[in-house]
């Protein structure tokens, strides 16, 4: 109070009156409230406290705003000013009124009242709208941390020095309460922070970050992503959020492993491989059905367009070296963009047929194909379509595997040809047998008929042209009985070389067709009935010469050659003499070519050999005779080329 009674000064300023300081505090929106410091009775209310408690007046407060209580409040003790100082600093207390549930900020200071004597002066203010919020804020921040603390990753807050201000329950289950330390000591027991720092670089940056931790302590694989973090103080933070990784980057090495393994097996595999995207042909296919159609084989045979409209539906994703080398294509992009080119009427067949299976929902197929190299040879192939099951859709990845089976197929006609050659030769030396004693007998009757007539008689005449024909019949029963191979045949060593030179000058002799030899020098021996063999290289050349009617030349090599086990063939394993015998005639059409050995098969349109089909035959089955192998091989523009291979002599 001031020294001029019924009036009062604030600070520096006016005198007020008391009228106009009554005022004042009625017109707070606070309750204000005046105690005697030892009776605790209110000696001074405001209008806000008449109207939140009620009429106060020499009332205790403790009454007032603790209703209940035996006596005053505890925390009364520590505003008691010492030595009768009235400067009191004040002091701040919340309250709660338990009849209301209210809360109430106290702000207090002891002040002297009349006479000198010290009261209470106390702020009373209703902050229970605050409580509630911090209430609630408290709720959630638990169900904050709750939330962090299930999360299957660890959640921590890092300051710029490095210090962990948080850390949730799967940090510390990891890496062990970090308490106030910092990140360096409390995960590697550093003394110096880590060099560089990934996390630091929000601080700098105040952009997000994302890695990878692969060294933690714990030894797993954590994807950490960083973000700026403001505290409620103000500060800079980086929250971290941390997800093992472990088991995606293990499964992601495997699968890496595992295609790596897979691109090196498909990528040197001895098979031709590729990997085709039928997804567009399955849903076309499914556009079709849903229009109507149920039977494919005779869709597709009513428009036999639809398989090749098909096939260009199809890519390649993949494709081996293997591939390249068996179409002989220069890349495997000149292969991929030209694969129709290598399709032959057999290919499309077992296409049309592939395409029934994928609108039955069959995934795997398998058949033997005819196809054609860049280059214009014939392939006989194995391949066998299966649609990988791990495809994002049906039939987006098929596997085809593409085996040549040319040489096989080769050798399964050659083991046919000489199984229906023996039974044949079996036939005809039969009747060949019979039918020589038959002409024995006829030519016997004939001579002695003519034994009986002059010569220049009609009868005479013609007795002699029926013994001429029974000789020709005669050669040709001789034929046959070299065919069936009766007696096996006399072997001695032989130069080869010799042999095969006399052989083809004696079928040239007198012939517009000249020859040239290409004979290696260190030829080996082999050992050989000279009259058989002589016949077969005669045969031979006789053949060669025939197909060149305007002239030409007939080229002869012999070289040593070694066979291996794989070999197309169809010779044991070993060493052997190779001879060839090549045409500059018109070559044989390959639909010929695999029958030229036939008996009775030619394709002859000259000289005196024409329509028996006996030469190559006879070649054939001396030669097998002999232990060897006789081949051919006819392309265009460079005539035909017959293969012969004899065993090299062990006699030396």
């Amino acid at each position: 109070m001031d020294e001029n009674p019924g009036h009062h000064r604030l600070g520096k300023g006016p005198f007020l009156s008391n009228e106009e300081l009554q005022a004042i505090l009625d017109g707070l929106d606070a309750a204000v409230y005046v105690s005697d410091w030892k009776t605790h009775r209110i000696l001074y209310a405001n209008r806000r406290m008449r109207e939140t408690f009620g009429e106060t007046t020499d009332r205790p407060c403790w009454q007032i705003l603790q209703p209940g209580q035996k006596g005053p409040c505890s925390f009364c003790a520590s505003l008691k000013p010492a030595d009768g100082d009235t400067a009191n600093n004040g002091w701040q207390r919340e309250i709660r009124d338990e009849r209301t549930a209210r809360w109430y900020e106290l702000r207090g200071r002891t002040v002297p009242w009349r006479d000198g004597h010290p009261a209470r002066l106390m702020l009373v203010t209703d902050i229970t709208a605050r409580k509630e919020r911090e209430v609630a804020l408290a709720s959630e921040s638990q169900r904050l941390f709750s939330l962090l603390d299930q999360l299957p990753a660890f959640v921590y807050l890092q300051a710029p020095d490095h210090t962990i201000r948080f850390a949730n329950s799967y940090f510390q289950n990891r890496f062990g309460d970090p308490g106030e330390r910092r990140c360096y000591e409390a995960l590697w027991q550093r003394e110096q922070p880590c060099r560089p720092c990934p996390t630091f670089r929000v601080f700098e940056t105040k952009t997000p970050q994302v890695w990878e931790w692969a060294d933690s302590p714990d030894g797993c694989v954590y994807q950490i992503y960083d973000y700026p973090f403001t505290d409620t103080d103000g500060s800079e933070l980086v929250l971290e959020l941390g997800i093992d990784i472990t088991q995606r980057k293990t499964a992601e090495q495997a699968l890496a492993t595992s295609e790596a393994r897979f691109k090196h097996l498909f990528e040197e595999s001895p098979v031709a491989l590729y990997v085709g995207d039928f997804s567009e042909v399955k849903t076309h296919m499914d556009g079709l059905r849903e229009q109507g159609v149920e039977d494919f084989e005779a869709y597709f045979d009513a428009r036999p367009d639809a398989v090749a409209y098909c096939a260009s539906l199809m890519t390649v994703r993949e494709l081996n070296q293997a591939g390249v080398r068996m179409y002989k294509t220069q890349d495997k992009m000149q292969l991929v963009r030209n694969l129709r080119s290598v399709c032959t009427r057999d290919s499309d067949r077992a296409l049309r047929a592939w395409l029934v299976c994928m609108a039955e929902g069959r995934t795997e197929f398998e058949s033997e194909v005819v196809t054609r190299t860049f280059t214009g040879e014939r392939l006989h192939n194995n391949i066998k379509l299966v649609a990988l099951p791990s495809s994002a859709e049906p039939y987006a990845r098929v596997l085809v595997s593409n085996i040549d089976i040319t040489e096989s197929k080769k050798m399964e006609e050659t083991l046919l040809r000489n199984r229906n050659l023996e039974s044949l030769a079996v036939l005809a030396g039969g009747i060949a047998h019979d039918y020589n004693n038959l002409l024995t007998a006829i030519l016997g009757q004939v001579s002695l008929a003519k034994m009986s007539l002059a010569p220049g008689e009609e009868l005479f005449d013609r007795l002699a042209m029926v013994e001429e024909a029974s000789l020709q019949a005669r050669e040709l029963t001789r034929q046959l009985l070299t065919f069936a191979g009766r007696g096996a045949p006399v072997k001695r060593v032989t130069s080869f070389e010799e042999l095969i030179t006399k052989s083809a000058r004696f079928a040239l002799s007198g012939a517009n067709v000249k020859v040239a030899f290409d004979i290696a020098p260190d030829l080996a021996p082999v050992e050989v009935d000279v009259e058989q063999m002589s016949q077969v290289i005669h045969n031979l050349v006789t053949n060669a010469k025939e197909a060149m009617p305007q002239g030409g030349t007939v080229t002869i090599g012999a070289r040593n050659a070694a066979v291996g086990s794989g070999s197309a063939i169809p010779v044991t394993e070993g060493h052997y003499v190779h001879v060839s015998v090549e045409d500059e005639g018109t070559p044989i059409s390959e639909e010929n070519i695999s029958r030229i050995f036939d008996p009775y098969f030619s394709t002859k349109r000259y000289g005196p050999h024409k329509g028996t089909g006996l030469g190559l035959a006879i070649c054939h089955a001396l030669v097998t005779k002999h232990g060897g192998a006789i081949t051919a091989e006819s392309k265009a523009g460079s005539g035909t080329t017959i293969h012969i291979y004899l065993p090299v002599s062990r006699k030396g």
